[in-house]
């Protein structure tokens, strides 16, 4: 969960979803701005990758079905969206993430 890097609060799980999309993302308690490290960017991203990989793993094999490789990306954007405020971290400047 994101700890706010002004007053070290943990954040609850529903705020972090809700700001886990935005560049700033205002601190609940001190309500000062925090913004996402290159570390945790580097972590949300490899939720898609592991889609991508899926996606062509059940490709490649013998008994392919549009459904089995619907479901299993589903699955994945899915756990990828509850998982997403485990990986965001904190720092108290802006900084360049690409």
């Amino acid at each position: 969960m994101p700890v706010c890097a002004h007053c070290g609060s943990v954040w609850k799980y529903k705020e972090a979803v809700k700001h886990a999309f935005r560049t700033k993302m205002i601190c609940p308690s001190c309500y000062a701005d925090n913004y996402h490290t290159l570390s945790g960017c580097g972590k949300a991203a490899i939720f898609p990758l592991s889609m991508i990989l899926y996606n062509y793993l059940i490709y490649m094999s013998p008994d392919t079905s549009l459904p089995r490789m619907m479901a299993g990306t589903a699955g994945i954007g899915a756990a990828a969206f509850f998982l997403l405020p485990f990986t965001v971290e904190l720092t108290k400047k802006q900084g360049h993430i690409w």
